[in-house]
């Protein structure tokens, strides 16, 4: 469960809080790069947090916000004018997460189904099987 919020915080400060926590569970000296709206679409939030520590691992941070974010396209990049590493995570509009939402679902649906009809094949081929056997042992 979330902590508790500041009624008055909007969006993007919640959004940036979040990212910023679930980036130092990596990297503890992690902190906020920037912070944007992506032209274009309103609603859609693009937040860098700046890896704090040079040892840090940018593929377990990217990892660490992926898993936090399943929704949001993650990416890294280096910054090669301060040789740091930053994390960009762009949190689609909440339309978009919802189309994004029920894509997976649909995809974990079919693939459900899919498993199923894969053992019910496997079932009657081994009943067919048998069922030979059987009658090639009478006969």
């Amino acid at each position: 469960m979330s902590a508790p919020t500041d009624e008055s915080e909007s969006l993007a400060q919640r959004v940036c809080r979040r990212v910023l926590r679930t980036a130092q569970t990596v990297d503890k000296e992690a902190s906020l790069a920037s912070v944007a709206r992506l032209d274009g679409n309103a609603e859609a939030t693009l937040v860098r947090v700046r890896a704090g520590h040079l040892s840090t691992n940018p593929a377990s941070l990217a990892a660490a916000l992926r898993a936090a974010w399943p929704l949001a396209h993650v990416a890294v990049v280096e910054n090669y004018i301060e040789g740091t590493y930053e994390a960009q995570v762009v949190v689609p509009a909440v339309k978009e997460q919802r189309e994004l939402a029920h894509a997976a679902v649909a995809q974990r649906a079919w693939a459900g189904r899919m498993a199923t009809v894969g053992m019910a094949l496997l079932w009657a081929s081994a009943a067919t099987f048998g069922g030979i056997v059987v009658a090639h042992l009478a006969l």
